[in-house]
């Protein structure tokens, strides 16, 4: 299994920081859909999926040891945390962790909330490596909420700042409502991603060739 490393992204919602692709068996069979499946980016993927491009895990821990104290760093654009049948795999991520010591990786993962892999998630928040749970929808992203931060699904209306059914704060990317508004946004300027200890989750609105069906998804609460 191969895992990229691209030290200026070309992404237009990323910007110019360092992002990281993941083969696709990091996947779980949990996640419905794939924004990674058409265009450019899927071509990268599959070739790294193939192995034709990046390294192992440690040759890819070694890269990411490597880069500027400080810098900002978003993991898989494609794919998730490794895993084996599920279960996030603890020492692969305590090694990614320590790698991103003095720098502000962070990521998203539509992983079970398994007690395993809550406490490898949780491990991450803690020191220093942001791992976001992956919510379909309102209703999923209230009881994901409690385990650490939440990136969720939103039906394409939703307003800039909402609640879900139990009370919990949603903000839209500013990256996407800003680019549709009042001019682009990067994840290079937001970082709101990376907070960890945040009161609030994270919106993301439908897009790409699998925008009807996440409508769909985001709407089933």
């Amino acid at each position: 299994m191969a895992y990229h490393l691209t030290l200026v992204s070309q992404n237009k919602k990323t910007g110019p920081i360092p992002t990281s692709t993941s083969g696709k068996e990091t996947c779980p069979k949990e996640c419905p859909f794939c924004y990674a499946l058409f265009g450019p980016q899927a071509l990268h993927w599959k070739k790294v999926t193939a192995g034709l491009r990046g390294w192992a895990w440690k040759g890819f821990c070694t890269a990411i040891r490597k880069l500027a104290r400080g810098v900002y760093w978003r993991h898989n654009v494609s794919g998730d945390l490794p895993h084996n049948d599920g279960t996030i795999d603890r020492g692969m991520v305590e090694s990614l962790v320590q790698a991103n010591r003095g720098k502000h990786g962070w990521t998203y993962t539509h992983h079970s909330p398994t007690v395993e892999n809550i406490e490898t998630v949780r491990f991450c928040n803690d020191n220093g490596f942001t791992v976001n749970w992956s919510a379909d929808n309102v209703v999923q992203a209230d009881r994901l909420a409690e385990f650490g931060p939440v990136a969720v699904i939103m039906p394409s209306d939703s307003p800039k700042v909402s609640y879900t059914p139990h009370g919990h704060k949603v903000v839209i990317c500013p990256a996407e409502w800003h680019n549709a508004q009042s001019g682009r946004i990067t994840c290079a300027q937001c970082r709101l991603c990376t907070e960890n200890t945040r009161d609030y989750m994270i919106g993301f609105l439908p897009h790409g060739t699998r925008k009807k069906f996440a409508e769909i998804v985001a709407a089933a609460a």
